[in-house]
């Protein structure tokens, strides 16, 4: 990994250009609007930025109506820009119990990205939700009677079909919706991406797109972390 100098003072056309370098990192992905674009723009942002954040951080859904539309995909390049490898993959559990060992499991091993893939009809888990607005978790470790408390440092996303969401889950997510408009999508046509290798083209790029990324974050400190206009804020996420 080989990462350019980040400047200190980030002059307009320093963040043109890393502005340009992370939209083409998703130029590719079918988003449903501008906002979705944002939110998985932000989802890359999340795992880097995570030590300035003195809060959880939301859920982010990644939503499709179909299969092969490219959720999967998406997750795959957050991981490897943020950690150079594949965000940590789980299937959702049948049970609270087993959703709690998963992610007692998950935090001692540091995960920084963990992705709860392919969910099937409606995700709700108490200790999940629990997850999402804690900045700790404390639990038993399996097989022993030791109880650990563990730090939230993580950027959950989930990716689904559809998905719907139960109990107060829908307050501590934020959404990103893809549509490819066709019936197969895992059929398009590979000519028609400016990236059709975009795992191996991310992987050679990654530090650029990391030192976009924080020249992003520096300008914006730099110029006193102003709020954007009519922002709204979420509930337990206002940090």
């Amino acid at each position: 990994l080989s990462v350019p100098p980040i400047p200190d003072n980030p002059t307009s056309s320093d963040v043109k250009a890393a502005v340009e370098l992370v939209m083409e990192t998703v130029c590719d992905f079918p988003f449903d609007g501008e906002a979705s674009g944002a939110n998985a723009v932000a989802t890359m942002f999340t795992p880097m930025l995570r030590p300035m954040i003195d809060c959880p951080t939301p859920l982010v859904i990644i939503d499709k109506p179909q299969a092969g539309t490219g959720a999967s995909l998406l997750t795959e390049v957050i991981g490897i820009i943020a950690t150079g490898r594949a965000a940590a993959m789980m299937t959702a559990r049948r049970d609270d119990e087993e959703w709690r060992k998963a992610i007692t499991s998950l935090l001692l091993r540091g995960q920084s990205v963990v992705t709860i893939d392919n969910i099937e009809g409606t995700l709700s888990a108490p200790s999940l939700a629990a997850i999402l607005t804690a900045t700790t978790f404390q639990d038993r470790i399996l097989g022993r009677s030791e109880t650990v408390i563990l730090p939230n440092r993580t950027t959950w996303i989930s990716t689904g079909n559809n998905i719907k969401l139960g109990n107060d889950l829908p307050r501590r997510c934020i959404w990103v919706r893809m549509d490819a408009k066709m019936a197969r999508p895992w059929l398009r046509d590979v000519n028609s991406f400016r990236h059709p290798r975009l795992i191996e083209w991310v992987s050679e790029n990654r530090g650029a797109i990391l030192v976009a990324i924080m020249t992003i974050a520096r300008a914006w400190v730099m110029a006193g972390m102003p709020e954007a206009p009519g922002l709204p804020h979420l509930g337990g996420y206002e940090r």
